[in-house]
């Protein structure tokens, strides 16, 4: 079992770590052919066909994979992961915040051991609740610690 990322607001998009060791990122706004794509709006209007899309595309790229967690980041309506819930079979979700989420992204992919992690956009709730512009995390793979 494996763990699935989801970020569901503006410039939507789905990760995970594949069997063959790659980090798989899926711009829904690619799928939907719409910029700044919302899969929140989506879902929350009933429409689950660029989800569903995306499932069958992971399904026939790594047949056999399954899901047990969620990870995402803040803002996300209910609805959004009652419908990843239902489709992708998963149970068990963690809020991370929204600065956690860019940074260990970028951190997975950036090919160091060790770094600082500078976050910095428009704004994003954060796993405290609280709206930030920023965050710095210290990040370590080798423990597996940010």
């Amino acid at each position: 079992m494996r763990s699935l990322s989801v970020y569901a607001s503006h410039d939507a998009n789905i990760s995970f770590l594949a069997p063959d060791g790659q980090y798989r990122i899926y711009e829904l706004e690619r799928l939907a052919r719409q910029r700044y794509y919302s899969l929140d709006l989506d879902l929350a209007r009933g429409r689950h066909d660029i989800l569903c899309k995306l499932y069958e595309i992971i399904k026939n790229e790594y047949p056999g994979i399954e899901f047990d967690r969620c990870f995402y980041g803040k803002p996300v309506l209910p609805t959004s992961m009652e419908s990843v819930a239902a489709i992708f079979g998963i149970q068990d979700f963690t809020d991370v915040g929204h600065h956690f989420s860019h940074a260990a992204g970028a951190f997975k992919l950036s090919g160091y051991d060790k770094a600082f992690v500078l976050s910095y956009d428009g704004g994003g709730f954060d796993e405290d609740g609280t709206v930030g512009t920023f965050r710095v995390f210290l990040a370590d793979k080798e423990t597996n610690t940010y």
